[in-house]
């Protein structure tokens, strides 16, 4: 399996202007990953890690959520699998979505508990071009002491009937995203958020990808091993290990494993 040359990791600056002007002080900090605007992502997998901070006390702050998910190169839609603190104080829930024209739930959400794993999983059907969604909960020790069991949804989605938006027929998701996202006055207090496992196939034999950038705003810390395997003509990357937290620099190595310097934010 060969070492990826240069991991594209880029922080999050790309969701559509038009999504933060309809919501107050809408703020993301989180991963952008892809091979360019034109290759076509095919799956895209990941385990992520429930915190064992819990939501704001309050439902008056806002939005507090973190999901991975798919973007068009246009950046007019996003199609996600989202954690979020919902309607519920001091609960997280696993809600999948379809951001923004319309804004729809896409499946009942399901409550989860701290230190669960969630395996998602968005694969794309390449003969009719819908998604099938699978996600699967697996409780940890808080999930198991509520009586919790193993739970495992999937459907199909089909995102030219339900976009109001006709600018997005026909348009094939090219990048994948893993974020935190804030609304209204709600802040990033629950700790670190981690995923793991995570494997990207796209539709490119190109080995060359775009350098790691760093973007304006609240620094992460990324900590993320991966590698490249050619298959089926198409190239995977597989990541072992990716943690976002509160920090202030970053230092990125040569070898695709990029990780920053411990400070206080």
């Amino acid at each position: 399996m060969k070492i990826l040359p240069n991991i594209i990791i880029l922080f999050i600056g790309v969701i559509p202007s038009l999504i933060k002007a309809q919501i107050k002080n809408l703020r993301f900090f989180g991963l952008w990953l892809g091979a360019g605007p034109q290759v076509n992502i095919l799956d895209f997998r990941s385990t992520l890690i429930i915190p064992t901070g819990l939501p704001d006390l309050t439902l008056n702050d806002g939005v507090q959520a973190f999901w991975p998910g798919l973007e068009p190169s246009q950046c007019n839609s996003v199609f996600q699998n989202v954690i979020t603190n919902g309607d519920t104080v001091g609960e997280w829930s696993q809600l999948p979505f379809y951001c923004c024209n319309p804004g729809v739930g896409l499946s009942p959400k399901v409550r989860v508990y701290a230190e669960d794993r969630v395996t998602n999983t968005f694969a794309l059907n390449e003969n009719t071009l819908k998604w099938y969604n699978t996600y699967t909960i697996t409780p940890g020790a808080a999930g198991d002491a509520a009586g919790q069991k193993i739970f495992t949804n999937s459907f199909e989605f089909d995102p030219n009937t339900i976009a109001a938006d006709h600018t997005t027929f026909g348009e094939q998701y090219t990048s994948a995203l893993m974020t935190i996202e804030l609304q209204g006055n709600s802040n990033w207090t629950w700790g670190p958020v981690e995923w793991r496992d995570i494997l990207l196939r796209a539709n490119t034999t190109e080995t060359s990808w775009s350098n790691p950038e760093r973007r304006p705003g609240l620094q992460l810390q990324v900590l993320a091993t991966c590698s490249l395997d050619f298959r089926e003509l198409n190239y995977l990357l597989y990541c072992t290990n990716v943690l976002l937290v509160s920090n202030n620099s970053i230092t990125v190595s040569s070898q695709g494993s990029i990780s920053y310097a411990s400070a206080k934010a």
